[in-house]
C-alpha cells in the first residue's frame, strides 16, 4: 500500500471534508487522482510528509506512519475512546521518536496487536493489514 492509497482510505473512511491546503509536495502532481486526499489531510492536520517539499508519492508506507495518521486522525475528529494499560511492544526500541506514541496509543485503545509481541514498525503495511485497521477505526467512528 502506498502513502497515498493509504491516506485516501483513510480520509475516505473517517469522511474528512477539510478543505484543500496548499500544495507544497513537488511529488504531488495538480491533476492527479491522489491530489485532493493529500491536501485535504495536510489542511486537517493529518500528515505532514517526508520532508518538507516532498509527501513520499509512490512510496510504500510503513506501520509506524499508518499508527501516526490515524491517531492523528482520531484526534481532530476529537474522538474519545478508552485507553487501557497494556504492555509495550518488544520490539518498541525500533519505533521512531516521532511515532513512538501513536504506536504506543493505537495498542492501548486495541487498534493494533501486532506479531508475537512485535509491531515491526518499519515494515511496510499490507493491504490485509490497511483494510483491518480502517475497518477497526469505522467501528469508532
Amino acid at each position: 500500500v502506498t502513502r497515498e492509497q493509504f491516506l485516501k482510505m483513510l480520509v475516505e473512511a473517517a469522511d474528512i471534508d477539510a478543505e484543500e491546503a496548499e500544495n507544497i509536495f513537488a511529488d504531488v502532481a495538480d491533476d492527479a487522482w491522489y491530489t485532493p486526499y493529500v491536501l485535504k489531510a495536510k489542511n486537517f492536520g493529518i500528515v505532514n510528509g517526508i520532508s518538507d517539499t516532498q509527501f513520499g508519492i509512490g512510496q510504500k508506507i510503513i506501520r509506524q506512519d499508518m499508527a501516526l495518521m490515524i491517531t492523528r486522525t482520531i484526534e481532530k475528529l476529537g474522538i474519545t475512546i478508552e485507553v487501557k494499560e497494556v504492555d509495550a511492544f518488544a520490539d518498541k526500541n525500533k519505533v521512531s521518536d516521532y511515532a513512538t506514541k501513536a504506536v504506543e496509543y493505537m495498542k492501548s485503545i486495541g487498534l493494533i496487536e501486532g506479531y508475537n509481541n512485535e509491531y515491526r514498525p518499519h515494515d511496510n503495511l499490507t493491504r490485509a493489514e490497511a483494510a483491518k485497521v480502517i475497518s477497526e477505526l469505522l467501528k469508532l467512528l
